[in-house]
């Protein structure tokens, strides 16, 4: 085969795959498959997954964030993957300290544009009220190690009315030192009994 040939074939196979690519990450199905998903936290306009759940997705997710994630030279150090549903966006959240501290704070995200290809990083590192998780047992599976200590964590502070003071991603909620659980919060260093079994 002469390269003109050769240059005709490789085009035609990329285009295949474009269009593959394109049919698997229709934006349209990726929405809604983040919407009836049963694995992370669908809140309005985005479902947030846990980095060891993202293989309990729909396909259509797993190729929408391998889509994304080839924006990407290297990424290291997500804990969660944030699927917009109202844009084609797929965005990487840092949360360094979320198997260990009760509501981590977000120290970084990049974010993915799949219509334009751009690639945004802000830090929160020197935020002085970053956001922070509640109700972690959410963005993992049932499966996840700590998922029990997290639900029994969710449980307590809904029961004791912490969490209906703060949305869910935004602000640490006024919350007790727990430290014979491993669980702490920055702001309240005051000792208690652990409330872990």
């Amino acid at each position: 085969m002469d390269n003109v040939g050769s240059a005709t074939c490789a085009s035609k196979l990329i285009d295949q795959q474009f269009a593959e690519i394109v049919r698997c990450c229709d934006f349209s199905e990726v929405a809604r498959s983040a919407k009836r998903s049963r694995t992370g936290k669908r809140l309005p306009g985005a479902l947030y997954v846990h980095v060891s759940a993202l293989s309990a997705l729909e396909r259509s997710l797993q190729n929408y964030e391998n889509l994304a994630r080839q924006h990407l030279k290297k990424l290291e150090g997500a804990t969660l993957v944030k699927f917009s549903t109202d844009q084609p966006r797929v965005s990487y959240l840092s949360y360094p300290d979320f198997d260990t501290d009760a509501h981590p704070a977000l120290q970084w995200s990049v974010q993915v544009d799949l219509v334009t290809s751009q690639v945004g990083v802000r830090n929160y590192n020197s935020t002085d009220n970053p956001p922070v998780l509640h109700r972690k047992e959410t963005f993992v599976t049932s499966d996840y190690p700590l998922y029990q200590p997290f639900a029994e964590l969710t449980r307590q502070e809904e029961a004791l009315g912490l969490l209906n003071q703060s949305r869910d991603s935004r602000s640490r909620p006024s919350l007790p030192d727990f430290p014979n659980c491993g669980y702490h919060s920055a702001q309240n260093r005051s000792p208690q009994s652990c409330p872990c079994p």
